[in-house]
């Protein structure tokens, strides 16, 4: 027999409304993997996707990706991701901030896949191991030269940073002292020209240690 309309009250345990918020609460509070976050409900600010989630694949480039995008198209100014000057996440720009990267990944070491390690080895070492010999080198001491030589290898990108900015610098250095000689040079005369380069390396070594302006200011 059907159970009576009037005491089948919205509050009853088994009314559809219920069970509906029941399944929706667990699927919800059951959700520990961010791969196991519902994807047929509607998220936004005020329900964040994958609110609290963990990632099981740790710090992994391309599912980090996945969930950061994920939460950008939920709420584009979500606590988790990183803003610069008050502005919106976009999905180009959207990244995780400091503190929600390991509340996500973990803080755990792990190694990375072999066939990522091959990809890099390929893509960076090897081609980098190619051109060391053949690089200019000033003669310095064995231990200064294998730490160069680490640090290119070790960080490559910023390596060629500071190699490109050194030689800006210099530069820089250089046509600001051939402007105050220019009363001294002289074209294809090495010896009067002399004068201006070696006020511009002697600034160039004092903007090694930060006093720059002072060494100009001296000279």
């Amino acid at each position: 027999m059907p159970p009576n309309p009037l005491c089948f009250s919205p509050c009853h345990e088994s009314h559809p409304l219920v069970l509906t918020a029941q399944k929706f609460t667990t699927r919800l509070t059951m959700t520990s993997d961010c791969n196991d976050v519902p994807g047929d409900i509607a998220y936004n600010c005020s329900n964040p996707w994958g609110w609290g989630c963990k990632s099981s694949e740790g710090f992994n480039f391309a599912s980090l990706w996945n969930y950061t995008q994920s939460i950008q198209k939920a709420c584009e100014s979500d606590s988790r991701l990183f803003g610069v000057s008050s502005t919106l996440a976009t999905p180009q720009n959207a990244a995780l901030t400091q503190s929600s990267c390991p509340a996500i990944a973990g803080s755990s070491w792990r190694y990375n896949p072999g066939a990522e390690i091959w990809t890099l080895l390929t893509a960076w070492k090897f081609p980098l191991l190619q051109l060391v010999p053949s690089f200019p080198r000033p003669p310095l001491s064995f231990w200064v030269e294998l730490f160069v030589i680490n640090h290119l290898l070790g960080d490559p990108i910023d390596t060629i940073k500071n190699l490109l900015t050194k030689m800006s610098n210099c530069q820089r250095v250089a046509k600001y002292w051939r402007e105050q000689r220019q009363h001294q040079v002289v074209h294809g005369d090495d010896t009067i020209n002399r004068g201006w380069k070696a006020l511009a390396i002697i600034t160039d070594s004092y903007a090694e240690w930060g006093v720059e302006d002072q060494a100009q200011q001296i000279l």
